[in-house]
């Protein structure tokens, strides 16, 4: 590594994103330097957003407090004509003028791009923000996205792979937005990662097999180049290409991984015309940190200086490359000029995203010399445990340009929102099995899962509705129910409708008595007509954990890193407790625990089986409750 004696990431301060659940984790950051704002994403759907200027605040220098700073949220709202949908979110950015907003998400529809007009993001918009444009990029629900990313000088122009095709889009953001798909290729081997080249010319794509191709933005492919020949005896069986950085004409940062193994190789590829690929190996990379993290790379390259920075998931450290004597390396920073994230309860946060802000336009005085700055990028990290670290990006060098840009003011007359239309759930003309009494409103028959799991929070069968309505019979439940079906088949937003739907859940588990740890267990258990007929109970979760699609989808969702042999003793352990039979603290709120009461993984069981049944779980520390 070479040592950069110039280059500093000064800290600021770090500040605490507001979270309103225990269940969700915060996803993913974006920072809108042209009107200077900042958005956060929530994996249940809410957006927060900030102005930078806030971020940029040292603490002590304003009235109010710096935890309480990202609290300005809205939900995302999904528009399709979808009855409770999955939604995963994958990216969330602004285009290289910072006037359109996309949100790239998976859904139980197929993969979607939602465009956003970005002024209408700001904390001082009057309104709650729609989007102006889906792209639906095909209907199938097995198609995932695996790579997004805007053309860093074209700003109508973007690339985004699913597992079955590359795609490039032109974006027409003009009074009505349109778009068309200019570039479509189908491939064998998943795109795992790409960069578009510096003038936004040239496109480079890695894959799941550890080819690097280029292609134009048509995706007409330039060149293809093989992995290099040492990489196999590096990992014993597949390896993927999982991150690159074009840096100049000629050469290109590459990260191979294996999912095998926690090494992660970083190379420099350098390729001439014709002539042969020459790889060049960086030895500077640690082992992956993180086991459970997913071995992406994000390359956020500062070309004005000279230098790229990397972050992963995987690891603690934000890594950066930079041009020495007209020849790229790896930089090592001097303490304790470098980012890395700060411990947590004693163990390790990781990072989640990484975003810079080009609009500082305050003096900015840097070290014990005194270096005054008229203005400097300011990066953000955003951390596993929900925490932002903002630091100035500053440079010794005075030969360096000055890199930011002032703010632009919004106009707020000329905006256009997209649609006021929230989230429709609406019955399906051709679903004959939705049928709806009129008399007693005490049976919903559906053929999806979805919306038994909406109604209900667990499958439901014709041997077993009656059970059900017999146990919802109590007039305060069934007015519940009532009211939930009329709100199904009405305008109402996504979270609103999981809102209400939860509280459902929780009434009729109160009114049974089964708000409880074990009565929640116990009722997922032998009410699910998959697994009830296994008479042995650990037996019954063994299957539960294994095979069932709604504690699956839970635990993909939560990222659950317990092995189904913890979780199944985990929850033996609360079935064996009868302490696990007191009911909840407070019914109203949905399953609330005491955190002293459960060991961290039968936690962790209770939010996966709850997550699983739509019903809320919250965990409170002992001090809460002795006051």
């Amino acid at each position: 590594m070479e040592t950069d004696n110039t280059l500093q990431f000064r800290h600021i301060q770090n500040i605490a994103v507001s979270k309103r659940s225990y269940v969700y984790e915060w996803k993913l950051m974006a920072v809108c330097s042209t009107y200077g704002f900042a958005i956060f994403i929530q994996s249940d759907g809410w957006i927060d957003r900030v102005l930078t200027s806030d971020l940029e605040e040292p603490p002590g220098s304003n009235s109010y407090t710096h935890s309480d700073v990202i609290n300005n949220y809205f939900p995302f709202f999904f528009q399709e004509n979808e009855i409770n949908p999955s939604i995963e979110f994958f990216a969330i950015s602004f285009n290289c003028n910072d006037r359109v907003f996309a949100i790239a998400f998976d859904s139980s529809i197929g993969p979607h791009i939602y465009l956003y007009e970005a002024a209408t993001l700001s904390q001082h918009y009057d309104g709650t923000p729609y989007h102006r444009l889906s792209v639906c990029l095909s209907g199938l629900a097995t198609d995932k996205i695996t790579v997004f990313e805007w053309n860093p000088t074209n700003s109508c122009l973007l690339a985004i792979a699913t597992t079955k095709y590359l795609y490039t889009v032109l974006i027409f953001a003009n009074d009505e937005y349109s778009y068309r798909i200019l570039g479509k290729r189908e491939h064998t081997a998943s795109v795992t990662t790409v960069s578009w080249n510096a003038t936004g010319t040239a496109l480079t794509v890695g894959d799941i097999e550890g080819q690097v191709n280029r292609y134009n933005p048509k995706l007409k492919l330039l060149r293809s180049v093989d992995p290099p020949s040492l990489i196999p005896s590096v990992f014993e069986n597949t390896f993927s290409c999982s991150g690159l950085c074009q840096v100049s004409r000629t050469q290109w940062i590459v990260v191979f991984t294996s999912e095998t193994s926690a090494r992660l190789h970083l190379m420099l590829l350098t390729l001439r015309g014709k002539k042969t690929p020459f790889w060049r190996v960086w030895d500077v990379l640690p082992p992956a940190a993180d086991h459970f993290a997913a071995k992406t790379f994000k390359f956020l390259p500062v070309f004005g200086w000279d230098m790229v920075m990397m972050s992963t998931p995987c690891l603690t450290d934000v890594y950066t490359f930079g041009r020495v004597n007209d020849a790229w390396k790896p930089l090592e920073l001097m303490e304790p000029f470098f980012i890395r994230t700060p411990l947590h309860n004693d163990e390790c946060t990781f990072i989640v995203d990484v975003s810079i802000n080009f609009s500082l336009s305050k003096n900015v005085l840097i070290g014990q010399f005194g270096w005054v700055f008229n203005s400097l990028p300011v990066v953000c990290v955003l951390t596993t445990n929900g925490t932002v670290l903002v630091y100035y990006l500053a440079s010794l060098n005075p030969d360096l340009p000055n890199l930011c840009k002032p703010l632009q003011s919004i106009d707020y007359l000329t905006i256009k929102n997209g649609p006021t239309v929230p989230y429709k759930v609406r019955p399906d003309p051709s679903d004959e099995e939705t049928i709806i009494t009129d008399s007693s409103y005490d049976r919903l028959k559906c053929s999806s899962i979805h919306r038994s799991r909406l109604l209900y929070g667990f499958h439901t069968s014709e041997s077993s509705t009656q059970t059900q309505d017999n146990e919802i019979c109590n007039a305060s439940t069934s007015a519940l129910l009532k009211e939930l079906i009329s709100l199904i088949y009405s305008d109402i937003s996504a979270s609103d409708l999981k809102y209400r739907t939860r509280n459902f859940v929780c009434h009729r588990l109160s009114s049974t008595g089964k708000l409880s740890a074990y009565g929640v267990l116990e009722t997922y258990a032998s009410e699910n007509e998959q697994f009830n007929q296994i008479e042995n109970i650990k037996a019954r979760w063994q299957a539960i954990f294994a095979i069932d699609t709604e504690i699956h989808a839970a635990l993909k969702y939560l990222k659950c890193k317990l092995s189904h042999e913890k979780l199944v003793d985990a929850t033996m352990s609360i079935l064996d407790d009868p302490a696990s039979e007191k009911p909840t603290l407070y019914a109203k709120n949905g399953l609330v625990v005491v955190k002293s009461a459960f060991s961290e993984d039968g936690l962790i069981v209770l939010k996966i089986v709850c997550e699983a049944m739509h019903l809320f779980f919250w965990v409170q520390d002992d001090e809460h409750f002795s006051k």
